[in-house]
């Protein structure tokens, strides 16, 4: 199912070494690109904030949740979706229409998914975090 930690960002297809692979000789891919192979950093990440937040979204399978934030991560920003970058690189995302938080690195790797109890609040408070 997924990669072991240490092999790359945990996926779905459990093909991570060749996911980071191809993230490291590739820039960026261009807003809207999906990417089902780019996931959380590692199996362990994924099922910990599964667990966390899935029922958050009604995610009954950790597959479930994974593409929810991989959807929000890919898709366009527009009015229904807001972004930032943080000091440290981080792009923070936030859907109000769902409440839904994303942050994910540069390489598109997942750091967390979330429905925050501030919403919107929390989502503008991530321009002022120090790196």
């Amino acid at each position: 199912m997924c990669a072991n930690e240490g092999a790359g960002a945990a996926t779905s297809d459990g093909n991570a070494g060749a996911a980071a692979a191809r993230r490291a000789t590739q820039p960026p891919a261009p807003e809207g690109e999906r990417h089902p192979g780019i996931g959380f950093r590692t199996r362990e990440l994924w099922m910990e904030h599964f667990r966390k937040h899935g029922a958050e979204f009604s995610a009954g399978k950790p597959e479930t949740y994974l593409r929810l934030a991989q959807a929000l991560r890919d898709d366009p920003r527009g009015p229904n979706i807001r972004e930032v970058v943080r000091k440290d690189g981080v792009i923070c995302r936030f859907h109000p229409l769902s409440g839904a938080f994303l942050a994910f690195e540069p390489d598109l790797t997942i750091r967390t998914f979330f429905r925050p109890t501030d919403g919107e609040v929390y989502f503008r408070r991530q321009l002022e975090r120090e790196p």
